[in-house]
């Protein structure tokens, strides 16, 4: 007989799942190529779901190729070039794509340029 009960590991790996998918289809609608010098920041806005991604991350960033990092250790200089809020059952979330190639002082650009 199969056994129906939703486990703690079974719905973390289906937040994951949904995680995953979002990223894939943002980067898809962004256009970047599997080899873009990207970074991934990720908000989730309650503890299950942040409890969720930490014990998930090693087999997300396997299938990402990319690092997949918490939004609030995101560098200013980092300029976002897509994002997405969404829903994973109540839980609100938010991913940040960044591109890693491309950085700016914001300082230095305002001392040799001035506040334009």
């Amino acid at each position: 007989m199969l056994d129906s009960t939703m486990t703690k590991e079974i719905e973390y790996g289906y937040y994951s799942w949904e995680f995953l998918n979002k990223i894939q289809t943002l980067r898809k609608e962004s256009n970047l190529e599997l080899t873009a010098d990207i970074e991934i920041f990720y908000e989730a806005h309650s503890d299950e779901l942040k409890e969720a991604i930490e014990l998930n991350l090693g087999g997300m960033w396997d299938k990402l190729k990319k690092r997949f990092i918490d939004a609030k250790n995101k560098p200013v200089a980092y300029p976002v070039i897509a994002s997405s809020s969404f829903k994973v059952q109540s839980h609100t979330a938010k991913i940040y794509i960044c591109n890693v190639g491309i950085s700016f002082d914001r300082e230095w650009v305002l001392a040799k340029l001035g506040d334009q």
